[in-house]
């Protein structure tokens, strides 16, 4: 894990998310281990670690955050896209769980006014 944040409130850990380089795409890094304890959801915990990250990248040279989520979670896509996360790929059949196979999207955020914002790009 090449960074990791940690939310606490109440002296209690409230969440934590990290990145991890993506090293064939340089200047990109994935989303991890994002998680925010059930009796802090709804507080702004997940928003602000997102926050973080983005901040981060702003004083760094990372271009682009990706992360994976699978369709069914809208709970948890609505919130990535009012991050400025987009919808880049689709990918069918990418995660196993119980013997089922759920789809996935990929959702990147882009660093404002890079060259990678303007072009297409994958996860």
């Amino acid at each position: 894990i090449e960074h990791m944040w940690f939310a606490f409130l109440d002296e209690q850990r409230a969440g934590m998310i990290g990145l991890i380089d993506h090293e064939s795409d340089p200047g990109s890094q994935q989303l991890i281990s994002f998680w925010v304890h059930p009796a802090y959801r709804g507080q702004g915990v997940g928003t602000a670690l997102i926050n973080a990250l983005q901040e981060h990248a702003l004083k760094s040279s990372i271009k682009k955050i990706f992360l994976f989520v699978t369709t069914t979670q809208t709970s948890s896509i609505c919130p990535y896209e009012k991050l400025h996360f987009v919808k880049e790929q689709l990918i069918e059949d990418r995660m196993k769980k119980d013997g089922h196979f759920y789809d996935q999207y990929c959702m990147v955020w882009y660093r404002p006014n890079s060259s990678a914002s303007t072009s297409e790009q994958s996860c």
